[in-house]
């Protein structure tokens, strides 16, 4: 069999945060739902966040792995992004399955003047 990836939670909604400040992270959990190994080719974020996570290259079946989200505005208003893992099914399966977790929207305080 192959790996399945499964992410949860499905959305993350950030507190206000002001410009140029970074907020608390919060994790996302990565598993493997499948039979069998998950190979993952990247995990990246888009827009105002940054990630660190203790995913590596594969994950065994049943297995899970960490992914944290900050939030760190570049402008005023709502500010969406969204969490995307690359994963290679192994090795039946040579496309890229990819997963988006959308961050939420984003209302960050204004900037004090």
């Amino acid at each position: 069999g192959s790996g399945n990836a499964d992410v949860t939670p499905a959305t993350l909604a950030f507190a206000d945060t002001q410009i140029g400040d970074t907020s608390t992270s919060q994790r996302v959990v990565l598993k493997n739902i499948g039979g069998g190994t998950l190979g993952i080719s990247g995990i990246t974020v888009s827009g105002d966040y940054a990630r660190s996570t203790d995913c590596g290259a594969t994950l065994t079946s049943s297995a899970s792995c960490n992914i944290d989200i900050a939030f760190r505005p570049t402008l005023a208003g709502t500010r969406p992004g969204a969490l995307t893992v690359n994963n290679t099914g192994q090795p039946v399966e040579s496309r890229d399955d990819i997963i988006r977790t959308m961050l939420g929207m984003i209302i960050p305080k204004k900037d004090p003047k």
